[in-house]
């Protein structure tokens, strides 16, 4: 089974910024991190790698590139895992 994910609810995640050489990264602790840099790869630990849907594509972001949606089926699909146990189908606005 697929999830799908609207990569939007993440941005939250990407808006990091770190002041000390011993800050903790930004990917530490996550179960998912898509930075959305002309790529779907997720750059936590589990590889939780995505594959773009509709007519989603890459555009300039806050820091780098970001996901662009048109507001018409876009998506960005993740496989299964079980560390999605949110106790069943669930979308991420």
């Amino acid at each position: 089974m697929k999830k799908t994910f609207y990569v939007l609810a993440i941005c939250i995640c990407l808006i990091a910024f770190q002041t000390s050489a011993d800050a903790i990264p930004v990917t530490s602790g996550l179960i998912a991190y898509w930075a959305g840099n002309g790529n779907t790869d997720d750059s936590s630990v589990n590889n939780n790698n995505g594959t773009l849907i509709g007519g989603t594509n890459y555009a300039p972001g806050v820091i780098g590139e970001a996901f662009s949606f048109d507001g018409s089926n876009d998506q960005v699909q993740v496989a299964d895992n079980p560390l999605w146990t949110f106790g069943g189908d669930f979308t991420i606005n």
